[in-house]
């Protein structure tokens, strides 16, 4: 065994493998340049930090579990004018997960609310927070078996763990009243501690149309609106446009939504504001 194969075998046993796959060619410019014993070892850990960062990212995007590969980067903006791009952006630069703030995307089948979401969660994902994206009969589907197995406590609280909670089609399904009390535990769980992202066909006035109970609809959504961005979106369908292809089956977590009323849906204005309270 060559000396430069011994070293990388110590690294790699030190569990530093990112530094062994790179020590051959560090050593070789080492030699050439005349470089100090100090760079090289500057040059390795920057090597191995660097590379334990990537992978995980890369665990964290796995665990996210994000439908498609939208990025805000691939979103067609030329092809949505409804969206304010400036907006999304500075949405971007997640204060909102710092604030534990939610954002809700409400717009037609076909406008990018899903894409924008998406868009945001991988910008969380690459930022070092857990992210989740769910469809909303997922979620339920894994709230109300939880049931049948009295494990419905342990999901809420893994659930209440992830940063950024992505509940995608909140609108497309009609909630029982012990669906409704469920989701209203986690989204309880996350309240003032965590970002959930919903995004939706309804206005926070046909809530209701989804939720069977009244009085847990209001809680539900004064829970959401406390603070929350409120992203309208008025334009054309983009699914006729470039989209992305799917990196992977699609598979989801939980997810649901709720109903506020007109006047807090008001009270938040469309674009650019920040949740109320904040400055």
């Amino acid at each position: 065994m060559t000396e430069t194969n011994h070293l990388k075998d110590l690294l790699s046993q030190l569990g530093l493998k990112y530094a062994a796959e790179v020590l051959p060619d560090l050593l070789k410019i080492a030699l050439e340049k005349h470089h100090s014993f100090s760079w090289l070892l500057e040059k390795l850990l920057e090597q191995e930090l660097a590379g334990r960062k990537q992978r995980a990212t890369e665990n964290r995007e796995h665990r996210a579990r994000f439908p498609e590969s939208w990025t805000l980067a691939t979103f067609p903006w030329e092809l949505q004018p409804g969206v304010d791009r400036r907006e999304i952006m500075e949405l971007a630069e997640l204060e909102f997960v710092r604030l534990a703030a939610n954002i809700v995307l409400v717009g037609d089948v076909g406008v990018g609310k899903t894409g924008l979401a998406i868009g945001l969660g991988r910008e969380a994902v690459n930022a070092g927070y857990g992210v989740l994206f769910t469809k909303i009969y997922d979620l339920l589907d894994q709230l109300t078996a939880s049931l049948m197995n009295q494990s419905t406590t342990r999901l809420i609280r893994r659930l209440a763990r992830f940063d950024v909670l992505i509940i995608d089609e909140f609108s497309h399904v009609t909630l029982t009243e012990e669906q409704t009390n469920l989701l209203f535990r986690l989204i309880d769980a996350r309240y003032h501690r965590k970002s959930t992202i919903f995004a939706t066909n309804l206005g926070f006035d046909d809530w209701g149309k989804s939720l069977n109970n009244p009085a847990l609809t209001r809680s539900l959504a004064s829970r959401v609106t406390d603070q929350c961005f409120v992203i309208r979106i008025e334009g054309p369908s983009i699914r006729r446009g470039p989209r992305p292809r799917p990196t992977h089956p699609q598979q989801q977590a939980p997810d649901s939504e709720e109903k506020s009323t007109g006047e807090e849906e008001k009270s938040k204005s469309s674009r650019g504001r920040n949740p109320r309270g904040q400055k």
